[in-house]
């Protein structure tokens, strides 16, 4: 009982002990003295400790679920271990970062809390106790401090600018990098069509924006969520409104081969702003106004061009054609009544002279020639009665 009470040993008076088994820790003492004495001073206690372990090792608690390397919180004790007999409560801490597969002992831990400080990685903690010289340890209920991913987040594709600008209905690509494992994707294009898209891409996407204004800041934004853990990116674009053709108006050239025709093209857009026109592509003129005529101009097919000056937003409103106007004669015959055999002269009178027209002539079936060339005069005779038909094609370079 600790040295209160003490009992002498049967036959046991000499210098050494050697005590026997014994199940609970006692206390030995030696005693001596003269043999005249009746009384016997004794030697400081001898303790011979007999440890029963601990029942219970008690519980902790602290989880923790944080985004990304945090200062990880005290693990406390809830209630310290207990159970057992005598021994030397003794304390250990252990960590296990693959999900407790394997435990590794944290060095300078053995007190009854435990600070982890800072961690990058999902963290099993445990504490352990025992009655020293108790060899089995004793585990408590498992602290986790979860560290969750951070997503990535960042617009990987996106358009290029023209002189700093983006064009309405015009289509364009977004797609994101790659977020991490089970990373979910939400879009906001904010005037694009669709104006929300949710996973990684690509993604085409056209902006409708205010035709009053020269341009509009368009915010395109991207979040990333990786179990709760979010991270955005986003870019602004100024997007311009479309040019709108009011139409179109042609003058064809007034004769074949003249360089005379004419072509009016009318649009709208925004104040602030100034467009250009081209009506091959490859040159460029600025609008007067609304408006830009092109002079000057021969017979073909031209494409319609439009754009904002600077190289911005190239819009195509098709094609449009100038034709030259056909060549035109009078064929003058010197008789319209005659006998069969008899020869007439055929003779066509142009309008206009152009020393390129050609002239195919045919005279008919039963007509002696059928067929001749040249303006004339042709003379020609008819084997047979009836109402002939006299005809001349004309043909001017491109013009017939």
């Amino acid at each position: 009982d600790g040295g209160t009470t003490w009992t002498d040993i049967a036959a046991s008076n000499t210098l050494t002990y050697n005590p026997p088994t014994i199940v609970q820790t006692t206390h030995y003492r030696r005693g001596a003295r003269p043999g005249t004495c009746s009384s016997f001073l004794f030697t400081d206690p001898v303790q011979k400790m007999v440890s029963l372990n601990i029942t219970d090792a008690g519980s902790i608690s602290g989880d923790q679920s944080i985004c990304g390397s945090y200062d990880a919180g005290l693990i406390s004790s809830v209630a310290d271990a207990s159970g057992g007999v005598d021994g030397y409560l003794t304390y250990r801490w252990q960590e296990s970062t693959d999900g407790g597969a394997t435990w590794t002992e944290v060095a300078d831990a053995d007190q009854p809390t435990f600070d982890p400080g800072v961690l990058s990685v999902t963290t099993q903690f445990r504490r352990q106790a025992r009655r020293a010289p108790c060899t089995i340890w004793v585990s408590t209920n498992l602290v986790t401090k979860t560290v969750r991913t951070i997503p990535v987040a960042s617009i990987s594709d996106f358009p290029a600018t023209q002189n700093g600008y983006l064009c309405e209905a015009a289509n364009y690509q977004f797609a994101a990098a790659e977020g991490g494992d089970g990373a979910d994707y939400t879009w906001n294009f904010g005037y694009g069509n669709p104006s929300v898209h949710y996973g990684k891409g690509p993604y085409t996407v056209t902006f409708n924006v205010s035709n009053s204004v020269s341009s509009t800041n368009v915010n395109v934004s991207l979040s990333v969520n990786i179990d709760g853990c979010i991270q955005t990116d986003a870019k602004t674009f100024s997007v311009r409104p479309p040019i709108t053709l009011t139409g179109i108006s042609t003058n064809d050239p007034p004769s074949c081969n003249a360089n005379s025709g004419d072509i009016t093209v009318s649009v709208s857009y925004p104040s602030g702003t100034s467009v250009e026109g081209s009506i091959d592509g490859t040159t460029w003129s600025a609008f007067s106004g609304y408006s830009k005529t092109f002079n000057n101009r021969p017979a073909g097919v031209y494409p319609i061009y439009v754009r904002y000056a600077g190289d911005e937003c190239l819009h195509d409103f098709g094609f449009v054609t100038l034709s030259d106007p056909p060549p035109t004669a009078d064929i003058n015959v010197s008789a319209t009544i005659v006998c069969l055999g008899t020869d007439i002269s055929v003779l066509a009178i142009p309008e206009g002279s152009s020393p390129t027209l050609t002239y195919s002539w045919n005279f008919g079936n039963s007509a002696v020639p059928a067929t001749a060339t040249g303006q004339g005069s042709h003379y020609v005779s008819y084997d047979s009665s009836g109402i002939k038909t006299i005809s001349v094609a004309l043909q001017d370079g491109s013009c017939f």
